[in-house]
């Protein structure tokens, strides 16, 4: 009897570990999305508005005036997902995978920023280096420093807004979409729904098969959830 006793306080200790875990989990994933959805906003807001008052005063300058004007690119928080996010296991190689994924990005995303803070800054600096040493005319001065301007806009928008930011924010969508799933299912249902280990097969090549096929099977599962909910961060961004 107490061994019984004891199995039973076990149990129950790590299932509540476990819902902690998972909850743990949907918040950070939350933090994350919103996260890089302000960047994204506030990313938008200087490349249209600041970058844009900057090329007008560029241009309006008068011919035989070097331009000299310039901009500041926003600071904004782009924090990694923790280490701890990946060092436990959900108990499911699917949402693990997912984690992993996210954990991945989480850490690149802050190193591009600051590569575009840098590479801005740094054509500000050779513009100024120009126009102060006189090595360029005006009018050519001008010219390149508006075709250095647009580049980077155009740079950042397609690498950074239309490339990195959306596959990122899909994929913790896709990560958080999965757990949850997970959390409102409970672990057991979900391997007999999921998990080809739980389920029966007549031959093994039928069992090969499923398990072929079972991270396809189960990403298109979620799709329509995942579509929904980037679909409401994109109106939010509206």
């Amino acid at each position: 009897m107490p061994f019984l006793l004891w199995w039973i306080a076990e149990k129950y200790r790590q299932s509540r570990e476990r819902k902690e875990y998972l909850y743990y989990l949907e918040r950070v994933l939350v933090d994350q999305i919103n996260m890089i959805n302000d960047a994204d906003q506030t990313i938008r807001t200087f490349l249209e508005e600041k970058l844009g008052e900057l090329l007008n005063n560029i241009q309006s300058n008068p011919s035989e005036v070097y331009s000299v004007d310039q901009a500041f690119f926003p600071m904004f928080s782009l924090r990694s997902l923790g280490e701890e996010v990946h060092l436990r296991t959900t108990k499911s190689s699917y949402v693990d995978n997912k984690i992993g994924q996210s954990y991945k990005l989480s850490k690149d995303m802050p190193l591009i920023a600051d590569d575009l803070r840098r590479q801005f800054s740094q054509a500000i600096e050779i513009n100024k280096e120009i126009s102060f040493s006189k090595s360029n005319a005006p009018g050519p001065q001008r010219k390149m420093y508006i075709s250095n301007i647009e580049s980077f806009r155009e740079a950042v928008t397609r690498d950074m807004l239309e490339k990195n930011i959306p596959i990122y924010i899909k994929t913790l969508v896709e990560t958080r979409v999965a757990l949850n799933s997970l959390a409102k299912m409970g672990l057991r249902k979900w391997r007999w729904q999921f998990d080809p280990r739980f389920r029966f097969f007549i031959t093994q090549k039928a069992y090969k098969e499923a398990a072929a096929s079972n991270y396809e099977k189960m990403s298109a599962y979620f799709v329509a959830e995942v579509e929904k909910q980037l679909l409401e961060i994109r109106q939010q961004g509206e």
